[in-house]
């Protein structure tokens, strides 16, 4: 479990790269990402519209012909359970084989024979959604051997890390949208960026509506009563007081800003919240103990009750579900 909380570390480097890379670079980057984490033989990462299979942008990895590709998919699109199953469950993974008993006689042959053509037995993909539902960046991931079935654990690294990857992208859409005139990449992902005073440098249109009840100012901070919150390591509660503010900064001092409806986790510290997230995966009270960053043995138990009692919860089933709500 340990090893899961490794991987989600590594996940500053898809931000860093989101500020400093360009579209086509920062998505052949989180290819690299996934590839080196859970591994596959072909993949997509692809911007479309809901309402037809035209793909604004799309990055292939491992697949010889993609308008073949292309092509298949206008003929199936209306049997691709995956995708209906994507589109309708965002942000959650999903995975599909070619033998499974959904996709099971004549009437989704096409789509069998589609998946042949992207290379894959196993298929696990993702939608996040980009703007007001009608567009969304499709990641698909395919292993083509038998035995090469997508694990548990690479199911549950693949679910958690969708949102940083949502986030990511929406920083990388907003770094580079004074360089593409494209009106699609306008983003509804509450995310902006901030300089080490404070300032606003971008912001995306969704975070100024959920900080300001009006229009920003011209040139905007952020009160010094919530920046100090995040330079001590606080998520802080916005004026709203239904929304909270996470920030993540860099080796140049900027901040990173991302906005989400606030839940009763956001009252932990980091340091419960990182004990609480292990535990919630099933991590024993020994194997926590023995990490000396976080716990001393001793006060493991107590550590632990104390964080129910906060969150008025009484079991580890119940502080699964509430991380799986996050």
């Amino acid at each position: 479990m340990h090893s899961l909380a490794n991987k989600l570390h590594a996940l500053s480097s898809l931000y860093d790269a989101a500020r400093r890379m360009r579209p086509v670079d920062f998505a052949m980057h989180a290819f690299q990402w996934l590839l080196g984490h859970i591994g596959f033989d072909r993949g997509i990462i692809a911007t479309s519209r809901r309402s037809d299979p035209t793909w604004l942008d799309a990055h292939f990895w491992g697949i010889a012909d993609p308008r073949a590709l292309m092509e298949s998919y206008t003929r199936v699109r209306h049997l691709d359970v995956l995708s209906q199953h994507m589109l309708e469950r965002a942000l959650r993974a999903h995975r599909i084989d070619i033998d499974d008993p959904e996709i099971s006689g004549p009437r989704f042959t096409p789509l069998r024979e589609h998946f042949r053509k992207f290379g894959g037995i196993h298929v696990l993909g993702i939608a996040v959604p980009i703007g007001e539902g009608a567009v969304s960046s499709v990641f698909m991931l395919a292993r083509g051997k038998d035995d090469a079935h997508f694990t548990a654990e690479e199911l549950e690294l693949f679910e958690v890390v969708t949102p940083h990857f949502a986030q990511a992208a929406a920083v990388n859409r907003l770094c580079w949208l004074p360089f593409d005139n494209d009106p699609s990449n306008a983003d509804t992902i509450p995310v902006a960026l901030i300089g080490p005073d404070g300032r606003f440098m971008q912001m995306t249109p969704a975070f100024a509506q959920l900080f300001w009840p009006a229009a920003p100012p011209d040139s905007a901070y952020l009160p010094e009563s919530i920046f100090a919150e995040l330079r001590e390591s606080r998520v802080p509660l916005l004026p709203s007081n239904k929304h909270s503010l996470y920030g993540q900064t860099d080796n140049s001092g900027n901040w990173l800003l991302r906005i989400r409806s606030r839940g009763p986790l956001d009252w932990l510290t980091p340091h419960e919240r990182q004990v609480a997230w292990l535990f919630a995966r099933g991590v024993s009270y020994e194997e926590i103990a023995q990490d000396p960053t976080l716990l001393d043995p001793a006060f493991v138990r107590k550590y632990l009750r104390q964080i129910y009692e906060r969150l008025r919860i009484s079991n580890r089933h119940e502080l699964a579900v509430l991380f799986a709500r996050r």
